[in-house]
């Protein structure tokens, strides 16, 4: 056997080296090329994703303005690659995150031309303001997707800017209609990392305050900024939130121009300019992010309330102050002084004039002039004590004190001489109480509804005095009548009563004929002569010096004429202007007293606790009447037990704020308990009878509607007297006290996207909706994949004034809106575009709205599909041609449909020409569902148509649907 000749091994280990080298080539192209593609998919991924945490940045930022909060936003700068078992990955990708501009005083926005009226025009005066902001870039570093994009924040607006150009991200917001916002970017931020950072957003300075400007007259008001968007990429973002004409062409549009002014290394410095001649609401925000993050001190003093321009010696008169900043927002705790200019001044209630802002940035004077001021204009100069840069500090009390800067403020108010001469002394109010008169004598209208009202007056005169006339004015104009039986004279027995030491007086009315069951009485309002007017009535009556009187007044009603019914009004709570008229010496004076009477008890006049909306976290005013003098420092408590509760929540305080207390201050006691939440209030100097205390509540949270157990009960307690009355509230989207008329919101159609809903509301009648109230809406009951997803929506104000914005959009959905000052009769529009809808499965839906300083209003919409018109065509004419004193007969074949499946009727008319003037025969069907039909009419009257029986004929075919719309074909035969 020939064994040195076989070579069979060798092709074995050829075989198994080819084989090894296509798995190193099949290893080498996965790593090559496999690899890198994933990999860039897991960076195109992360960037999609961390541009979407840059928008929720920049929205944080945005919704600065109008009174946002300190929020928390986290940002993914880089990625992981997964893991490979052979192959290899790159090190993990990172990114950065800056700012770029924002502590350098060059980069600026500046706003030109603006000019506001009184003590605000003080500050904007035309001149340019300017304001340090810049820029939020993140710039991603990955491995292989080297396409990706730089996104920058700028101005509102995010955007990506790739190589080949710029793509937005989001609209603008600092440009709505009249409205403009600017929000001021403030702080040092500079992070780099292949993991995730979080980005605290800290309101520096907000409000919902907005400051109404115009133009000077000469220029039109403009704001120039730094962004490295380019003109055309501006003009195109603004035409696309409709912002920008031009052509002034466009009604609500009013963005004139916007130009390229300049540059500033990669910036360009673009200036918007605004339409001459109108007004505009700008609404000013600063926004730390990061570090070095600077405060905002006070840059002016303007007046929000000021009382009359003169009173008499022995009165006072109060002046109200706001301290803001540059950015139009209150500064708290800055000190403001205040001083009469004059030889013979008049004092104020501070120590030395001074007072510090409270947490809304203002500051209330209380001016009073005595016997020794002088009768003559008085120059009262106010000016905060804190120095501001070009503006040194001026006492007030120097004649050269200069009102035109802006930290100076100067009012003018004029003393005259007292009323009348004669006597000092006073008449004061006592007490003011609701009774019934069947616990006394008896008023025969068999109830025991506290509709008379007594009230007891002191006469601190000196000297006798004499009370001749009663004049009464309720607030509630409907209760319009004074009735009361006419068995005899005494109190409780006549509408008017007044009963002295010295003397009574009285006056009885019988002017009613039906209504009042064997009672009489007058008409309301009035003024009364006690020794003159009325069916019977007694001699004026008489006080001795430092005695007491009393005024009964019984009992007040709600009259109806035409129906002769009368209803007994229970006055406790309710007010009535009281004036009373007395003689002291010969000479004539009158007192006049808005009066809210309590019952036998004495506490509390009146007390309340405005309802709420659910889902939202909102704001309440809880508010008291004290019926006798609360004297300083005395607490009132007020709980809240029952309606706190979390699980499940009901309404939940623990996060609420006090935000206002008139005359004092309150304070949560045992706040952070579930079960057990108190207010006590406690007044910094005397509150008399009748004076209302409002406790206003911010961040107040109110849960699903169907986690309430209405109505709460709120017990309020005086701690002199140890009275308790109770009020109560419910959180419901239904109809209370809200002082709201004419709540309408737009039905919606199915299964549509896009849509616009709007919401019309008013202040009722003889109401105002006062500047910086809100009102807010929840339109949970509406949100649902199968009815109406707000989610996406937007929402602005198209008429009446104000600002509104979203504060839930996810399961519950509210909106904020906030009133610049509306009076009765004014139409407050909100538009929310962007509203996507389901089959309205749970048509149809209840709609809650709730007033900071009122209650709560409901309204309701539907999803339903809106009625659609019918269409119909004509699809043969057959003529049969008459003549010789035969007929014309024409047969018309036309089809009719409904989108609605809602026909009702159709019509079939022959005429003789296409002017209708002449018509020849009709058909109608009233059964008709749609479908093919055929109709026959005929000229039977030869000598009525000129044809004479024979062509041509002019036929009209017209459907009509169930709701009345309807469609016509027409066709010459």
């Amino acid at each position: 056997m020939d064994l040195v000749g076989d070579q069979r091994a060798q092709s074995v280990q050829i075989g198994a080296v080819l084989l090894f080298a296509v798995l190193i080539v099949a290893f080498s192209t996965y790593q090559a090329f496999v690899v890198p593609d994933q990999n860039r998919r897991v960076e195109f991924n992360h960037n999609q994703g961390v541009q979407s945490q840059l928008q929720e940045l920049r929205n944080a930022v945005v919704s600065q303005v109008g009174g946002g909060s300190q929020t928390a936003v986290s940002v993914a700068l880089g990625t992981t690659y997964p893991s490979r078992a052979v192959a290899v990955n790159p090190g993990p990708p990172s990114g950065s995150l800056r700012t770029n501009g924002t502590v350098d005083t060059g980069k600026q926005l500046t706003v030109s031309n603006a000019v506001a009226d009184g003590e605000t025009g003080d500050y904007w005066t035309g001149n340019p303001r300017r304001y340090n902001t810049g820029t939020l870039v993140y710039e991603p570093n990955y491995n292989v997707y080297d396409g990706a994009p730089t996104t920058y924040y700028e101005h509102s607006v995010a955007y990506n800017r790739f190589r080949a150009g710029t793509v937005a991200l989001s609209g603008q917001t600092f440009v709505d209609g009249r409205e403009i916002s600017l929000v001021a970017l403030n702080g040092s931020l500079s992070r780099s990392s292949s993991g995730t950072t979080t980005v605290d957003v800290d309101p520096v300075s907000q409000s919902e305050r907005t400051v109404t400007v115009t133009d000077d007259g000469t220029d039109p008001i403009s704001v120039s900024f730094l962004t490295r968007l380019t003109e055309t990429e501006v003009e195109g973002i603004l035409s696309k939130d409709g912002e920008y004409d031009p052509t002034g062409s466009q009604a609500d549009a009013y963005v004139a121009a916007v130009d390229k002014t300049g540059e500033n290394g990669p910036f360009n410095n673009i200036t918007v300019t605004f339409e001459s001649g109108a007004d505009y609401r700008l609404q000013m925000a600063k926004v730390g992010v990061g570090s070095r993050v600077t405060t905002e001190p006070d840059a002016y003093v303007t007046v929000v309330e000021s009382v009359s321009g003169s009173l008499a010696r022995d009165e006072q008169t109060e002046i109200t102050l706001e301290v803001r900043d540059a950015y139009n927002n209150p500064v708290s705790d800055v000190t403001v002084e205040a001083s009469d200019n004059s030889s013979s001044p008049g004092t104020f209630a501070a120590a030395g004039g001074t007072r510090d802002t409270d947490e809304d940035g203002r500051v209330t004077f209380v001016y009073s002039a005595d016997s020794t001021t002088a009768t003559t204009p008085h120059q009262l100069n106010f000016t905060t004590k804190e120095t501001i840069t070009g503006d040194p500090a001026v006492s007030p009390d120097r004649v050269d004190f200069d009102s035109t800067t802006p930290r100076n403020v100067t009012r003018t108010v004029t003393v005259t001489p007292s009323p009348a001469t004669g006597p000092s002394g006073s008449v004061t109010l006592s007490t003011a109480r609701a009774r019934d008169d069947d616990d006394a004598d008896g008023d025969g209208d068999s109830n025991s509804v506290p509709g008379g009202v007594e009230l007891t007056f002191q006469n601190r005169y000196g000297q006798d005095i004499e009370v001749t006339e009663i004049g009464l004015r309720p607030t509630d104009t409907t209760i319009d009548a004074l009735a009361d039986a006419s068995g005899g004279s005494g109190p409780t027995e006549n509408e008017y009563y007044v009963q002295g030491d010295l003397r009574d007086g009285y006056a009885d009315f019988s002017q009613f004929s039906s209504g009042f069951s064997s009672t009489d009485g007058v008409s309301l309002p009035r003024e009364t002569d006690l020794d003159i007017e009325g069916r019977i009535n007694g001699d004026n009556a008489r006080v001795s010096d430092g005695a007491t009187f009393t005024v009964y007044l019984y009992e007040f009603y709600r009259y109806d004429e035409g129906a002769g019914t009368a209803t007994n009004v229970d006055m406790r709570g309710e007010s009535v202007r009281v004036s009373v008229t007395y003689t002291v010496g010969g000479s004539v004076y009158e007192t006049t007293q808005t009066v809210t009477p309590t019952g036998a008890g004495g506490s509390f006049s009146s007390t309340r606790a405005t309802g709420l909306v659910p889902n939202a976290q909102q704001e309440q005013t809880i508010s008291f009447t004290p019926g006798s003098t609360l004297p300083a420092g005395t607490t009132v408590t007020v709980n809240l037990d029952e309606p706190q509760k979390t699980i499940p929540l009901q309404v939940d305080y623990g996060s609420a704020s006090i935000a206002s207390a008139g005359g004092g201050s309150a304070s949560w006691v045992s706040q952070a308990d579930n079960e057990q939440t108190r207010i006590e209030y406690t007044p910094s100097s005397d509150v008399a009878a009748g004076t209302r205390v409002n406790i206003r509540l911010t961040d107040v949270i109110a849960g699903d509607q169907s986690g309430q157990s209405n109505p709460y009960t709120v017990p309020f307690t005086r701690a002199d007297t140890g009275n308790t009355v109770t009020d109560d509230f419910s959180v419901t989207r239904g109809d209370g006290a809200s002082g709201l008329d004419s709540v309408t919101i737009d039905n919606l159609d199915p299964n549509s996207g896009g849509q616009t809903q709007q919401i019309t509301l008013s202040p009722a009648t003889g109401t105002t909706l006062p500047n910086g109230e809100s009102v807010y809406i929840d339109l949970s009951d509406a949100q649902g994949a199968d009815d109406v997803q707000y989610g996406s929506a937007s929402v602005s104000v198209v008429g009446g004034g104000g600002s509104a914005q979203f504060l839930e959009q996810g399961s519950d959905v509210v909106v904020r809106y906030t009133s610049d000052g509306a009076a009765d009769g004014d139409t407050i529009t909100l538009e929310l575009t962007g509203v996507s809808t389901g089959s309205g499965a749970n048509s149809p839906y209840t709609v809650g709205l709730s007033r900071a300083d009122e209650d709560t209003a409901g309204a309701t919409f539907e999803v339903t599909a809106a009625n659609r018109a019918p269409t119909v065509s004509i699809d043969q004419v057959t003529t049969s041609i008459g003549g010789n004193g035969r007929s014309g007969d024409v047969t018309v074949e036309f089809t009719g449909t409904d989108p609605d499946n809602n026909l009702a009727s159709y019509t079939v008319e022959l005429y003789d020409s296409s002017a209708q003037s002449n018509r020849l025969d009709v058909v109608t069907n009233n059964g008709y569902s749609g479908g093919t039909a055929t109709e026959t009419v005929s000229d039977t009257d030869n000598s009525n148509s000129p044809n004479g029986g024979e062509p041509p004929y002019y036929v009209v075919v017209t459907v009509t649907d169930g709701p009345g719309q309807s469609d016509t074909a027409e066709q010459s035969t």
